[in-house]
């Protein structure tokens, strides 16, 4: 039981977290492939956990009760992220994903053994206290002398007829038993305060904790008129100094202490007085979000923010290379990069490339990165992340070959998502790069999609298993123009039906030859 409690809540977190990137890579074709595999793999984790649960025999279901029942906060977690799943869903891509149909069956089920077990009335009910615009209590601070918004239990009708609360309130606050309701005026100030409320109905009593603060002025005000940064996410260059980034503050006295998690970059620094973000960052990070919160004698209130840091390529030739917006400009730097190529240092030279790659060189119809180690996207975002999001749009390019280069998983995940729109290429290498087996399946699944696409090595990619023989299968049937995938499947059954569909593509090709060499040759004798 420990055990399972132990892996559930940190798949729950970065089940959250995973959530939380999707939104802030909304807009970011190059980051949002990449964070919907990995929530999609926490899906997967938490449903092997539900469905270990939910294998033990009726006798045993102390486990399941302990690590879902209680207050139930953990299936309410998980099912808080699959409804939303519903209601946004994934893109195109992976919303039809079986993951997370596989997540929502597994919470579907144990949220049916704990309604069996009486968690009925919390799980349906959603249990929690809220003011009459049916908002969550957050446990804001009162003030002295101001009427607080009546706060009372947010549930199905009936389903909870008692309440009881394990302290007197603060002097000028009431409780109704028969509502749970709080309401009044407080009159006196006092520190943070714990109250446990049990609410009884039909199945099992359930409590509520709620938490009151009396201050003796006014918080900060939240919201787009109160706390925020401006801009709220910034892009910044490594070993460049930042211009300060300074906190807007709306009302409210001022300010105590600021504090920012998780902690900023090396290199930056937010003064715990003034809130003003400033430094030289040095390091690489990738866009992420981070929670500041500012203090005063009113309370706390809290902002969101991002930021990445970019490397820096002002005043050298790649800051050239990438001003140029036609691909005939970039003939001018050929010989520079291509001598340092020759010379083992290719760095600028693949920029020149993914660059002639982005504005669809007309003369590019080889895309050749074998044996050359690309840098994670993070330590350079315009080479790996830049060409597979240019694939989607480029229609020049006829083979790219990226055996041995180091391929990155997010940058798989988003070249998966580009090759449904390409229209161009025949050929794709990316054998030997170490990627995960959910990369893989989404790469199958977007050259399914692609029907130009004639030949796909991906030899010593990862080890597949049964999902990935599945897709690649489903690949092969939809794309009948693949006549030659490169990749080792060791079971018989999936082998031996994805051979038999790649000999049918092939004569399917031969036929197309045949039936063009006729047309033209008909063209021909007709001029």
């Amino acid at each position: 039981m420990d055990m399972i409690i132990a892996k559930i809540d940190p798949v729950i977190d970065r089940m959250e977290k995973s959530l939380e990137k999707i939104e802030l890579f909304q807009n970011r074709r190059a980051k949002l492939p990449g964070a919907e595999l990995d929530l999609l793999k926490q899906l997967e984790d938490a449903r092997d956990l539900m469905q270990d649960c939910m294998k033990k025999t009726a006798s045993d279901r102390g486990q399941l009760e302990a690590v879902f029942g209680g207050n139930c906060v953990r299936i309410l977690r998980i099912r808080a992220a699959v409804m939303i799943l519903d209601e946004r869903p994934l893109s195109d891509m992976n919303r039809n994903d079986q993951r997370l149909k596989g997540a929502h069956d597994a919470c579907d089920s144990v949220i049916k053994v704990l309604e069996d077990m009486g968690y009925g009335w919390l799980l349906r009910s959603r249990l929690f206290y809220g003011d009459e615009s049916g908002e969550p209590f957050k446990g804001h601070a009162f003030t002295v002398g101001t009427p607080i918004k009546e706060i009372r239990p947010q549930c199905a009708d009936g389903a909870f007829t008692k309440f009881s609360i394990d302290k007197d309130l603060i002097d000028g606050l009431s409780f109704d038993a028969g509502t749970g309701a709080i309401s009044g005026i407080p009159k006196v100030q006092c520190p943070p305060t714990d109250y446990v409320i049990s609410c009884e109905g039909s199945g099992k009593p359930v409590d509520c904790k709620l938490s009151f603060t009396v201050l003796p002025k006014p918080i900060l005000p939240p919201g787009k008129d109160g706390f925020m940064f401006d801009p709220p996410q910034n892009s910044f260059r490594i070993g460049k100094e930042i211009s300060k980034w300074l906190p807007k503050l709306a009302g409210g006295d001022p300010p105590t202490e600021f504090i920012i998690l998780p902690s900023l970059p090396p290199g930056l620094t937010l003064d715990k007085l003034t809130g003003i973000i400033s430094g030289v960052p040095g390091t690489l990070v990738e866009l992420g979000p981070y929670t500041v919160t500012v203090k005063n004698m009113g309370g706390v209130t809290h902002c969101k923010i991002a930021l990445e840091v970019n490397p820096d390529h002002q005043g050298d030739i790649v800051a050239r290379i990438i001003a140029c917006t036609e691909a005939e400009e970039l003939t001018e730097f050929e010989a520079e990069v291509v001598e340092e190529k020759n010379a083992k240092k290719p760095f600028n030279w693949m920029i020149w490339m993914v660059h002639r790659a982005h504005l669809n060189d007309p003369t590019l119809k080889k895309f050749d990165f074998t044996n050359l180690k690309m840098p994670s996207g993070l330590e350079e975002p315009l080479i790996a992340p830049k060409l597979v999001v240019a694939l989607a749009s480029n229609d020049q390019i006829e083979e790219l070959l990226l055996a041995s280069t180091m391929l990155q998983n997010h940058e798989a995940a988003v070249m998966a998502v580009s090759l449904r729109s390409n229209t161009k290429m025949k050929v794709l290498n990316i054998d030997s790069n170490a990627l995960r087996p959910l990369e893989l399946e989404s790469l199958a699944h977007g050259i399914g999609d692609n029907q130009t696409l004639e030949q796909f090595r991906c030899n010593s990619v990862c080890a597949p298993g049964r999902q990935v023989n599945e897709a690649i299968l489903e690949m092969v049937k939809k794309n009948i123009f693949l006549t030659k995938v490169g990749i080792e499947i060791k079971e018989a059954h999936f082998r031996n039906q994805i051979d038999s569909q790649i000999t049918r593509n092939t004569d399917a090709a031969r036929k197309r030859r045949v039936e063009a060499k006729k047309a033209a040759e008909a063209a021909g004798a007709s001029a």
